[in-house]
């Protein structure tokens, strides 16, 4: 992998990429860390010479892999970025504008086939 990420950042045009993310790269360790790899050319050197720079990888550089590896929706997704910066399930709510109330039981009510609703166990449909 080091040399994958050495071999893109010879192929980025000098001040081509100034924010280094063409030639990053993210692995997961045998012990389960995971460390963020990316490569830069050299400067003042002849050739093509590149540094590449091995450091532990931060939560936000791996979610989105993790989040593609469970098939997380884009919801899902955005809910665990709220987690990630430490708001709390209120706070995840209001910024998706979404409710914390549920219930714990079935509803009560049946839709019947023309889709009003009827009290439930009663065979009888609700007033319109």
């Amino acid at each position: 992998m080091v040399q994958a990420v050495a071999a893109r950042a010879r192929m980025l045009e000098t001040g081509g990429d100034p924010l280094g993310l063409a030639a990053r790269s993210r692995v997961q360790t045998r012990s389960g860390r995971w460390l963020l790899l990316y490569g830069t050319q050299l400067s003042g050197g002849k050739g093509s010479r590149v540094a590449v720079i091995v450091q532990p990888a931060a939560p936000h550089e791996v979610a989105p892999l993790v989040a593609l590896a469970y098939g997380l929706s884009e919801r899902e997704c955005q809910i665990t970025q709220l987690c990630m910066k430490g708001l709390s399930t209120k706070e995840i709510a209001q910024a998706l504008s979404i409710s914390t109330v549920h219930r714990a039981g079935p509803p009560e009510v049946d839709l019947r086939q023309d889709g009003r609703a009827q009290p439930r166990g009663t065979g009888r449909p609700s007033l319109p």
